[in-house]
């Protein structure tokens, strides 16, 4: 009996375990911290937002995906700073514009991509990778070193 009863708290443990761990809900663009509201408003202001879903992880911390209605979709952290551009399943590439990462990181873009539509960023605030129409991929650092490129090997 002792045998089956720590059987069944154990598996109660690991259930409780199990559903703890992220939780999703769908938010309104009200919901978004104001930085990713404000983001929204001066980059994407001409798409319509088809859903956004706030993902809360079992330490509390947030993560905001915005999905547009042309396929477009960002991701935010906590505090609305922008980590994904993605706009592969529109094919179609994304403009960067200089106000969307800094003018070094830009300035590489200029000189070593300069044809190469991007169709999706990866932003981790010091490291931007980036992935291009024709399917190469590119790092660019925030000091604007291009740190590993598909098409420099």
């Amino acid at each position: 009996m002792k045998k089956l009863m720590l059987l069944l708290a154990s598996l109660l443990l690991t259930v409780v375990t199990v559903s703890a761990k992220n939780q999703v809900e769908k938010i309104e663009v009200s919901g978004l911290p104001e930085k990713a509201q404000q983001y929204i408003n001066e980059h994407f202001a001409d798409l319509a937002v088809k859903k956004i879903l706030c993902e809360t992880d079992e330490r509390g911390v947030k993560e905001y995906k915005v999905y547009f209605k042309n396929k477009l979709f960002v991701d935010f952290d906590m505090v609305g700073a922008w980590s994904e551009i993605n706009a592969t399943k529109i094919k179609k590439s994304i403009v960067i514009t200089d106000k969307m990462m800094p003018a070094k990181v830009r300035a590489a873009l200029n000189t070593d991509f300069i044809n190469k539509p991007i169709v999706k960023v990866e932003n981790d605030g010091f490291e931007y990778e980036f992935e291009f129409a024709d399917k190469t991929e590119a790092e660019i650092n925030s000091l604007g070193m291009v740190t590993d490129s598909d098409s420099k090997k």
